[in-house]
């Protein structure tokens, strides 16, 4: 894993566009900055080191879902898995069932600076400290909310 001051971030996304642009922001903010367009190919690098933190996207077009590979990312480090973010423009549309996979849920549309605020957050809180899970609001505006 990174260090406190420059957290390892890997990112799924099938946008190349979507993953550069959110790559920039977060190297801005001190993070080291995986990009990644299949979600195999996060599993792969696992033999590089468990990063602090993986934003996945939801629709991960031919390739699955952001969900299905928090499924296999938490079986394949069990407690060592870091925190995981789901990412996506369809937030409103993704199931509360597959939502429980994630510590972090944003819409694409979240204000930028408030996004790599939130993510860098995640990427460094000390194992066991997460609180809660939190998700933006259901209209897809970049609002949160705590569940319970």
């Amino acid at each position: 894993m990174g260090d406190r001051d420059n957290p390892r971030i890997v990112l799924v996304d099938d946008d190349p566009t979507w993953l550069r642009a959110l790559a920039r922001l977060l190297r801005q903010a001190g993070a080291e900055v995986d990009t990644l367009e299949r979600p195999d190919d996060a599993l792969a690098r696992l033999e590089d080191g468990v990063p602090d933190l993986f934003v996945l996207d939801y629709d991960l077009g031919a390739h699955g879902t952001g969900a299905g590979l928090a499924a296999r990312l938490r079986e394949a480090l069990r407690s060592s898995c870091p925190p995981l973010a789901l990412l996506t423009a369809q937030l409103a549309s993704v199931p509360d069932r597959e939502l429980g996979s994630f510590d972090l849920a944003r819409s694409k549309d979240t204000d930028p600076a408030a996004l790599v605020d939130a993510l860098v957050a995640l990427a460094t809180q000390r194992p066991g400290s997460r609180s809660g899970f939190l998700r933006a609001a259901d209209d897809g505006g970049g609002g949160e909310r705590a569940s319970e």
